[in-house]
């Protein structure tokens, strides 16, 4: 799993449903007052769901940590970290294809 990490990013993250419902009932204001208030909560909803994470991508599949997860000093570690299990992996397949080297057998039937 470690060696097919293909990158990271620290993203943020949030519900865009809070900040679309926001941005829509700031339109309504013109009908009511109310609106203003109702856009402002759902604002606070979208800053108070949005967080920070790291969204690890591998080739078929991405996973995402919460940041707290993962200690800030040791997000740089990670980046070595990935790299050996790389490199420790390319070697172990080279071993293995040095061992067992790949043979295609054809028979060939001598037609009379």
């Amino acid at each position: 799993m470690l060696e097919d990490i293909t990158s990271w990013q620290i993203k943020a993250t949030g519900k865009p449903l809070y900040l679309a419902l926001s941005v829509t009932l700031a339109f309504f204001v013109y009908f009511s007052d109310v609106f203003a208030l109702l856009s402002g909560f759902f604002l606070m909803l979208y800053l108070m769901t949005r967080q920070h994470r790291i969204h690890i991508e591998a080739p078929y599949t991405t996973m995402i940590l919460p940041i707290e997860d993962v200690e800030e000093n040791r997000l740089s570690s990670m980046i070595e970290l990935v790299r050996q299990a790389k490199r420790e992996r390319m070697e172990t397949l080279k071993q293995q294809e040095a061992e067992q080297p790949i043979a295609f057998e054809t028979e060939h039937k001598k037609s009379a």
